[in-house]
C-alpha cells in the first residue's frame, strides 16, 4: 500500500511516495518510512513485495505538448492537470531460496491521465 505525500508549495502540485505497513524485519519503520539510505532489505529476511529506495509524482500538462499550455487557464480557474508524471526506484528484492537469486533494483516511469476534483 503507498500514500501519495504532496510537498506544500509547489506548483504544479508534486511529492513522494510512502509505502505503509512494510514488516519492521524488513528493514523499514513500521510506519513504512522508505526514504533512500533507510532499511537495507539485503541484510534482513526477504518480502513478498517491491520496496521502494526513491519515489517522484508530480501533476501536469501533457508533457509531449506544452504549447500554450493550461496554466492560461489558471490565470482565471484553478488548472487540471490531466497527468500524473510517476517516478519510482525499487531496491533489489532477494527470491526466496538458497540460490542467492534476486529481482535487479528497477527504475519505473509512468504518465497516468486522472481527473481532479477542483472541491479536493
Amino acid at each position: 500500500e503507498t500514500q501519495f505525500v504532496e510537498e506544500e508549495g509547489y506548483e504544479p502540485p508534486q511529492g513522494c511516495l510512502r509505502q505503509v505497513g512494510l514488516d519492521v524485519s524488513a528493514g523499514t519503520a513500521a510506519d513504512g518510512d522508505t526514504s533512500a539510505g533507510e532499511g537495507d532489505s539485503s541484510k534482513s529476511g526477504s518480502t513478498s513485495r517491491l520496496e521502494l529506495a526513491s519515489s517522484r509524482w508530480k501533476l501536469s500538462e501533457d508533457p509531449n505538448e506544452r504549447k500554450d499550455g493550461l496554466w492560461v487557464w489558471g490565470l482565471f480557474k484553478e488548472p487540471l492537470y490531466p497527468f500524473l508524471l510517476l517516478q519510482m526506484e525499487t531496491r533489489e528484492m532477494p527470491l526466496p531460496g538458497s540460490d542467492g537469486d534476486a529481482i535487479k533494483p528497477l527504475k519505473l516511469y509512468a504518465q497516468i491521465t486522472h481527473k481532479r476534483d477542483r472541491d479536493t
